[in-house]
């Protein structure tokens, strides 16, 4: 299960409009969706946790892991082990802290020319993300990656809620039932 929780005070209740019906909506869509990409990436697989990709290496057919690139070289060398794998990577996935990095360090020397761009790696696309590990960047094919929902986001009022009991809100909470498995485990690298 992942999910989010967002507090409404007495007063927004009072003075409510479809405006604000539609902001907390927004709210907890936002929360339940950065669940879902938190458990993408480092979901632990432990109770009703989905298995994230970094929970997956290690084992035969896991999630191939690298060093971090440090250099042009470096990120030639993580696209050429999923090259020896048979897979083509769509894209990149990191930390802003990564990127920024990536984005000051020269390909070669003396030349002109980043490893990364504000949204590429190389040729392929980067995306960041503060739910990826501060000092990681995947490499894959996303399109190996399946997210499977059962039902619906649920929601929950609890009016008795102790914090916002008192001081006369309601506590609002976002369930949603996902699941996350990776077709071909190979088909993603994880330098770190």
């Amino acid at each position: 299960h992942v999910g989010g929780i967002t507090e409404l005070s007495r007063q927004l209740i009072q003075q409510s409009s479809p405006d604000v019906e539609r902001l907390a909506r927004e709210d907890l869509s936002f929360a339940v969706a950065a669940a879902v990409d938190a458990a993408i990436i480092s979901g632990s697989g432990v109770g009703a946790i989905p298995k994230g990709l970094t929970a997956r290496t290690g084992v035969n057919g896991a999630v191939q892991t690298a060093d971090m690139p440090a250099t042009w070289q470096d990120v030639l060398a993580i696209e050429q082990q999923l090259a020896a794998a048979n897979v083509k990577p769509t894209g990149w996935y990191s930390s802003p802290a990564v990127m920024t990095t990536l984005r000051g360090t020269l390909k070669e020397a003396g030349l002109p020319g980043y490893i990364a761009t504000a949204d590429k790696i190389g040729d392929l696309t980067a995306a960041s993300s503060n739910h990826a590990p501060g000092s990681m960047a995947i490499l894959g094919d996303w399109s190996q990656v399946m997210v499977g929902q059962w039902g619906s986001v649920e929601l929950l009022l609890n009016p008795f809620a102790e914090s916002a009991y008192r001081r006369g809100g309601v506590l609002l909470r976002a369930f949603m039932t996902v699941d996350v498995q990776c077709r071909h485990e190979q088909a993603f690298v994880i330098a770190s």
